[in-house]
């Protein structure tokens, strides 16, 4: 993701961050630094800025862009990472966790930290995360 849409998401700047992922003219970025359904990215800002059902909206699209990206591609490691983050915004864990960890089957791990780092806060047990914390902060 872009340095400034990072910048602006932890600045709180969130409408900028949101005009940022809406210059993209595509509904999926693909670059060397990353890539991802920009409806992702927009329902994340969404949300922190307490706009629940408009980060719903944006989630539910971008996980129909990883859908029809998959069908052709069903054992893409990025794409099943992104399937798993949306479902875990959309609220359906059951279905994030089986993603995320047949995703950790297939490869070994989700490939992105940040993406396992917010799976694994999503999805573990609270003292499975709590455990895991600690292995990052030591």
């Amino acid at each position: 993701m872009s340095a400034r849409y990072s910048f602006q998401l932890c600045a709180r700047d969130y409408d900028g961050a949101l005009a940022t992922m809406r210059a993209f003219p595509r509904d999926y970025i693909e670059s060397g630094a990353s890539s991802g359904p920009t409806g992702y990215f927009k329902g994340d800002v969404l949300a922190r800025a307490g706009k629940a059902a408009a980060a719903e909206i944006e989630w539910r699209a971008a996980l129909d862009v990883v859908e029809r990206r998959l069908a052709p591609r069903p054992n893409d490691r990025t794409l099943l990472v992104f399937k798993a983050l949306l479902l875990a915004s959309l609220g359906d864990r059951p279905g994030a966790e089986k993603i995320w960890r047949a995703t950790r089957e297939l490869f070994g791990d989700v490939g992105e930290e940040w993406a396992d780092h917010r799976l694994r806060l999503e999805l573990l047990p609270d003292d499975e995360a709590l455990d895991y914390l600690a292995t990052q902060i030591e």
